[in-house]
C-alpha cells in the first residue's frame, strides 16, 4: 500500500558513520566474486493447485472489536486472523499492509484502510481489512492489487462480496512460472518500494546489516520492534531472511520468516527454535525468553552473554559494508525510488549468498581433511578475520557440526 514521504523517511536516514575504519590486522577487503552466483532459473509452467485458501474482511466493530465480517470459503479455520490482519494500533494510521504467519502451515497479507463517516454508531469511523490466505508467502505481493483496490469498495459499499467471491475462484490455483524460488530474484521483493525492499534494508540499518547477518546465519530467535504502520516492518523480516541464502546444503541453513506477531503466538514463539518476526507490542520486549535479539527500530540488543558480542558493530563490520556499498547503483536516491534498479537489488542478495556459499563450503572441505585446522589464509578466503570474528565462527562450527579445530591461540590473536 502506497505511504508518504514522512513514513518513508526513516528507512531512508543514515545515521550511522559508514566509513571503513583500521584494524590490527592488514588485509584486503573480502570482496566475492559474485559472477560465480547468478540467479536460480524461474520454476517450471505448471499449475499449483488450491493454492488461495481463503479470501476475508475484517471490521471494527465499537463493541466487539475486531470481528470476521466474511470469508470465503466459508467454514475455513481462520485462527484468530483479525487480530493479525489488524494489528494493535492500526487505528493510528489512515492505510497499512500486513504479512502474517496463519496456523503452521499458510501465510496471509492484508490491506487495512480507515476513514472518516457520519455514524453516530461507528463513532465517526470506519475501518477494515481485505485479506488472503495462500501456501506460499513469496507470492502473497501478488494479490497487493486486489486487496488495495477491494479494502476501499468495502469501505464505501459495505456488505458487497461478490467481487470476494470471483476473485477466489478465478486465483485458487496459481501459474508456478509467477513464483520465484525463495531468495533467488528481486521480483519478490517488491513489497513496499519501486527501488525494491532490500537496497532500502541496507540503507536503513547501515553497517548494521552485518550483526544481522550473524543472527541469521546463526538461527537466532530475532524480533523486530516498531509502531505502526506494519508494512515496514514486515518486509525488514523477510529481507533480514535473506541475509541467509546459500545455495550450501546444510541443515535448516535458511530461516523462515514469521512476519508479524502479537501476544497470541507467545505459545508458539517459545516453543520455536529459530525466528524472524515483527511486532507492534512493546510488551514484548520484557518477554526476554522468547527472544535472542530484540530490533528496537535500529538498536540491536541482547542480554545473552553469547549473544550480545554478536549484536556489536565491529571495524571489520565497516570494511564488509566497503565492499557491499561498491554496489550502489549511481545516481540520486529520488532516482533510485523512482526508477528503480533491479540489477543492483539483485546484486545486494548475491553479495550474502557469495559470502554464505564461500564460508560453508570453506568449513565442509575443512571438516574433511585430515588436519581439520583453520589457516589465516583460510580464515581469509571465508571473508573472516582473526580476533572480531570469533564469537561467530566459533558458534556457527558449533551449530552447523563443522569438524574444525579453530587453533584459537594461533588464528585469533589480537
Amino acid at each position: 500500500m502506497a505511504m508518504s514521504d514522512n513514513e518513508r523517511q526513516p528507512l531512508l536516514e543514515n545515521l550511522l558513520d559508514q566509513s571503513p575504519q583500521k584494524t590490527s590486522y592488514d588485509r584486503k577487503t573480502f570482496q566475492p566474486d559474485l559472477s560465480r552466483y547468478p540467479s536460480t532459473p524461474t520454476l517450471n509452467n505448471r499449475l499449483l493447485k488450491n493454492h488461495v485458501v481463503a479470501l476475508f474482511v475484517i471490521s471494527f466493530d465499537t463493541k466487539s472489536g475486531n470481528v470476521v465480517e466474511y470469508c470465503v470459503p466459508s467454514g475455513v479455520q481462520l485462527n484468530a486472523v483479525e487480530f493479525k490482519a489488524m494489528p494493535s494500533g492500526s487505528h493510528t494510521v489512515s492505510e497499512d499492509f500486513v504479512y502474517f504467519r496463519n496456523g503452521q502451515d499458510l501465510y496471509g497479507l492484508s490491506c487495512f484502510k480507515r476513514i472518516q463517516v457520519d455514524n453516530q454508531e461507528e463513532r465517526g469511523v470506519r475501518m477494515k481489512s481485505v485479506g488472503i490466505l495462500c501456501k506460499h508467502f513469496i507470492t502473497l505481493h501478488l494479490h497487493m492489487p486486489f486487496l488495495e483496490s477491494e479494502v476501499v469498495k468495502q469501505l464505501n459499499s459495505p456488505g458487497n462480496y461478490q467481487r470476494l467471491q470471483e476473485y477466489f475462484t478465478n486465483n485458487i490455483d496459481l501459474n508456478e512460472s509467477l513464483i520465484q524460488p525463495y531468495g533467488s530474484n528481486t521480483s519478490v521483493l517488491k513489497i513496499t518500494h519501486p527501488a525494491g525492499c532490500f537496497s532500502q534494508f541496507i540503507k536503513f540499518f547501515g553497517v548494521k546489516i552485518f550483526p544481522l547477518w550473524r543472527l541469521i546465519l546463526l538461527q537466532k530467535k530475532i524480533l523486530f520492534y516498531s509502531p505502526p504502520p506494519v508494512g515496514i516492518a514486515c518486509y525488514r523480516v523477510y529481507c533480514c531472511s535473506l541475509l541467509s541464502s546459500s545455495s550450501i546444503s546444510l541443515r535448516e541453513s535458511q530461516t523462515q520468516p514469521q512476519f508479524y506477531v502479537n501476544v497470541a503466538d507467545i505459545a508458539e514463539l517459545s516453543s520455536t527454535k529459530t525466528y524472524v518476526a515483527c511486532t507492534t507490542e512493546k510488551v514484548f520486549e520484557s518477554k526476554k525468553n522468547l527472544y535472542d535479539a530484540f530490533i528496537d527500530i535500529r538498536n540491536i540488543s541482547s542480554t545473552s552473554p553469547n549473544i550480545e558480542p554478536l549484536t556489536k558493530v565491529t571495524s571489520e563490520d565497516r570494511k564488509r559494508f566497503a565492499a557491499l556499498s561498491q554496489l550502489r547503483p549511481i545516481g540520486s536516491l529520488q532516482e533510485q525510488l523512482q526508477q528503480g534498479d533491479e540489477e543492483s537489488e539483485e546484486k545486494y542478495i548475491r553479495f550474502f549468498r557469495a559470502m554464505n556459499d564461500i564460508l560453508f563450503q570453506k568449513l565442509t572441505d575443512i571438516s574433511s581433511n585430515p588436519d581439520n585446522q583453520i589457516s589465516n589464509s583460510e580464515l581469509e578466503e571465508m571473508g573472516l578475520y582473526p580476533g572480531a570474528d570469533k564469537v561467530f565462527l566459533t558458534q556457527l562450527i558449533e551449530l552447523y557440526n563443522f569438524n574444525v579445530d579453530l587453533q584459537p591461540d594461533c588464528v585469533f590473536c589480537c
